[in-house]
């Protein structure tokens, strides 16, 4: 794989590009970054134009201060970026979590870029005002200590935590740690601000949703009222995952997703 920055330093990483072969696109999850797909790449990279993201904010990309440089409308800017620069006219879109914001907002500004999306661990109506101003209580009283905990900018090896838990306090510590106290709080404050019910709702293109039966993040039924609201869309729900099923049932999501592809 071949690492590259685009501009305002996005971190990507790419196999070599074909032009008869689909390109598949990854959007992790927050505060994670794109080592989260690393057990992916020997089983698509023959067959499949790969596309691994560093989201702004996470793994190698760049840090903001400012909060608004992390509102859902900037990541998808950053994919439009990775389109322009790599010169990609159509892709598939593979999103967990966080990243299915972004790529909801994506699909929601150019349809035309995007021939099928797979939704994993999906929740579109995030938005809680609660949580919203309690996160940003939190960020004024903590930011006095972004500058003795900076982020280290670089991206975890997932193998040395447990995958198969909803919330596991070190895997979770060190992703935080990872992005930087300030740039998890930002994104997690914008994610709280957001619906994208009606845009999900609007989609035209092929869905395949993917979703663990223990995920106690998203609960599965969040992805069933996706699934009936969408007529081209299909759900898997696979036994004995959590949310974090990226990590913990990569051959069982590869299969699927090739399957899916090739309809």
């Amino acid at each position: 794989m071949d690492e590259l920055f685009l501009r305002d330093r996005i971190a990507v990483q790419t196999n070599d590009f074909a032009p008869d072969r689909e390109t598949l696109i990854f959007l992790h999850g927050l505060a994670g970054s794109s080592s989260a797909w690393e057990e992916y790449i020997p089983l698509f990279e023959r067959d499949f134009n790969l596309v691994f993201l560093d989201l702004r904010g996470h793994g190698k990309s760049r840090r903001y201060r400012d909060s608004s440089e992390y509102q859902i409308s900037r990541f998808a800017q950053d994919l439009e970026a990775i389109f322009s620069d790599l010169g990609i006219t159509e892709a598939i879109l593979i999103a967990h979590s966080f990243g299915c914001l972004v790529a909801m907002d994506y699909i929601a500004r150019h349809p035309e870029k995007i021939r099928k999306v797979v939704f994993i661990s999906a929740r579109f109506d995030t938005r809680n005002r609660l949580l919203f101003h309690f996160t940003s209580l939190v960020h004024r009283l903590l930011s006095p200590l972004d500058s003795r905990f900076p982020p280290q900018c670089a991206r975890l090896d997932y193998r040395n935590y447990p995958r198969k838990t909803n919330y596991n306090p070190r895997r979770i510590y060190h992703d935080i740690r990872n992005t930087g106290l300030a740039a998890f709080l930002h994104c997690s404050r914008q994610a709280l601000g957001v619906d994208y019910s009606r845009e999900a709702a609007e989609l035209r293109c092929p869905v395949l949703f993917i979703h663990g039966d223990r995920d106690r993040v998203f609960p599965v039924r969040h992805a069933r009222k996706n699934q009936r609201r969408l007529q081209q869309s299909r759900l898997e729900i696979v036994p004995g995952a959590s949310h974090v099923i990226v990590l913990s049932h990569v051959e069982v999501l590869c299969e699927k997703i090739r399957d899916f592809v090739h309809e």
